[in-house]
C-alpha cells in the first residue's frame, strides 16, 4: 500500500482521514472495523507526537499539533495506524506507533499530553463536516494553509456546516474500563473520549476488538 495512492493536504487531517475512510469503504482493504482518532487534550492546546513528516529530523521528527487526526484498522488478530504524516510507516502495526509516535504522556509536561476520541467510521462519514472557518488568517480572507481542492465536506446527517470542533473536544474522558459497562457512545455520533492508558489497552490487545465494536 502506497500513501501516494491517497488523497493528502498538508495541514487538514481530519479532512485526509474522512477522504481515507471513503476510499477503505470501496472496497480496497480486508479489515473489517475502522475508528477515527482525533488526538488533542482539554484545552485544544498543545500535543506532541513523534515520527511526524512535519517533525524535527534531529529529534525523531517531534512536532507539536493542536490536534491530530489518525485512522486505526482492525481485525481480530491486528490493529493497524494509517497516518498519512507519519514517517513510521503506512499502514503500521499500532504497538509500533505507540511505541515510536506516541510513546507515553508520563514523559511529556502536563500542557504537552494527549486524550484520544474515538469514533466508528461509519458515524464520522455521516456526521462530520468542515467549512474551514479554523484555517482562515486573521483578515479572514486568507488562508493559514492552502484547502483541498475539492469543496467542504458535510457528512449526510450533518446538522451544521462545521462539526469539527465537537471532535477536537475532549471532556470528560473515560478513565476505567469499567466505565463502559455504563451508557455508551453508540448513540454519540462523536463517539467517546478516552485517557491514554485506556486507549492503548483497547487497540493493543486483539481480545479487547470485539468489546471495543460493541461499545463504540
Amino acid at each position: 500500500m502506497d500513501r501516494k495512492d491517497f488523497s493528502h493536504t498538508p495541514n487538514y487531517c481530519e479532512e485526509n482521514v474522512y477522504k481515507l475512510v471513503e476510499q477503505f469503504c470501496s472496497g480496497n482493504t480486508s479489515l473489517s472495523t475502522f475508528y477515527v482518532v482525533f488526538i488533542s487534550n482539554d484545552e485544544k492546546s498543545q500535543v506532541a507526537i513523534w515520527g511526524q513528516s512535519a517533525g524535527d529530523p534531529q529529534n525523531d521528527y517531534f512536532v507539536v499539533w493542536d490536534y491530530h487526526v489518525i485512522l486505526l484498522g482492525t481485525d481480530k488478530h491486528q490493529c493497524l495506524v494509517y497516518d498519512l504524516d507519519t514517517v513510521i510507516g503506512f499502514p503500521v502495526p499500532f504497538r509500533l506507533y505507540q511505541e515510536h509516535g506516541l510513546r507515553y504522556n508520563a514523559v511529556l509536561p502536563l500542557r504537552l499530553r494527549r486524550l484520544y476520541r474515538v469514533i466508528h467510521s461509519d458515524k464520522y462519514l455521516r456526521h462530520f463536516s468542515s467549512d474551514r472557518r479554523h484555517m482562515r488568517d486573521s483578515t479572514g480572507s486568507g488562508w493559514l494553509a492552502s484547502p483541498p481542492p475539492y469543496k467542504c465536506i458535510r457528512g449526510t446527517l450533518a446538522d451544521h456546516e462545521h462539526t469539527l470542533p465537537r471532535y477536537w473536544s475532549m471532556q470528560n474522558p473515560m478513565i476505567d474500563l469499567n466505565q463502559f459497562l455504563g451508557p455508551t457512545s453508540q448513540t454519540d455520533p462523536y463517539g467517546m473520549v478516552l485517557t491514554e492508558p485506556v486507549f492503548f489497552k483497547l487497540f493493543s490487545s486483539p481480545d479487547q476488538f470485539d468489546f471495543l465494536h460493541h461499545c463504540i
